[in-house]
């Protein structure tokens, strides 16, 4: 007996059904990989928020005046804060050593603020020193300031308050006086520089 014929509707059938079985698997492989990335993305950004959280507790942990360590990696913001901190309590060189951070860093805004931050706080204690007379000392402190206001205006140059700030350090230099070639005599009221710089009425600050 000759082995009769496979019909060509079996064949079809039999290749249907392998190609549903193998577009099942396609099918469940795919949604298997689409949840497994759901899962990932939801635990990254997870963590993400709790580092967050935990940047942002720290940022009002230092504003209240509180020490905090930074993680590694800290955001600028955070890293401003952090020198905030230290410029507050008139640690200048401390807060000075977070410089190599911000360079490392993508934050223009943050590190145009630290700059502006360093320059205020020199301008700060220039001024102490002028009411001191302590002029040498102040002069080098505010020439300090100028190139923190400068790295500020590198970084943002439209922000309006650091070349205001800037300008006013320029002008304070100027009208310093030059050093005596002769020692004041004694009892001599010494020179004031506050109603020498222009802008400023007489008698302040």
């Amino acid at each position: 007996m000759r082995p009769g014929r496979i019909g060509t509707g079996r064949i079809a059938r039999g290749a249907a059904a392998v190609a549903g079985s193998r577009r099942d698997g396609l099918v469940t492989g795919a949604f298997v990989a689409a949840m497994l990335g759901v899962a990932i993305f939801a635990v990254v950004q997870s963590l993400a928020l709790h580092r967050a959280l935990g940047d942002n507790d720290a940022i009002r942990a230092l504003a209240s005046g509180q020490s905090v360590p930074l993680r590694e990696a800290a955001p600028g913001p955070l890293l401003r804060a952090a020198a905030a901190e230290r410029l507050a309590r008139g640690r200048i060189t401390e807060a000075e050593a977070f410089a190599p951070k911000f360079r490392l860093i993508d934050g223009r805004i943050s590190a145009a603020a630290f700059h502006a931050d360093l320059g205020n706080a020199r301008m700060r204690a220039a001024f102490d020193l002028i009411e001191a007379n302590e002029i040498d000392d102040a002069t080098v402190t505010i020439r300090l300031a100028q190139e923190d206001y400068r790295r500020a205006m590198r970084l943002v140059p439209e922000d309006f308050d650091v070349k205001f700030n800037f300008d006013l350090a320029s002008r304070l230099v100027r009208v310093f006086p030059r050093p005596a070639i002769e020692p004041e005599e004694e009892g001599k009221r010494p020179r004031d520089v506050w109603t020498d710089l222009p802008g400023v009425p007489r008698g302040l600050p």
